[in-house]
């Protein structure tokens, strides 16, 4: 492996590191996933990855933003 290899980060995560990248537990991650909510995700066999930038998408998506306060 060269070292302009090992500097390309991974376009897609497995469980863990999708988790860790979201603040999120796995636990969390996988009851999401059989209610058919949280990130998009991929199953490869029985690998499930997580690409980059669905995650970036998700976190996005759950963006509040903030309101004013009261007599401003």
């Amino acid at each position: 492996m060269t070292q302009t290899e090992t500097q390309i980060p991974p376009a897609a995560l497995d469980e863990a590191a999708a988790a860790r990248y979201v603040g999120l537990s796995r636990w969390t991650l996988q009851k999401w996933r059989a209610q058919r909510r949280g990130p998009a995700h991929a199953k490869l066999g029985a690998r499930v990855r997580y690409r980059v930038a669905d995650l970036d998408a998700w976190l996005a998506a759950q963006r509040v933003a903030p309101t004013a306060a009261k007599g401003e």
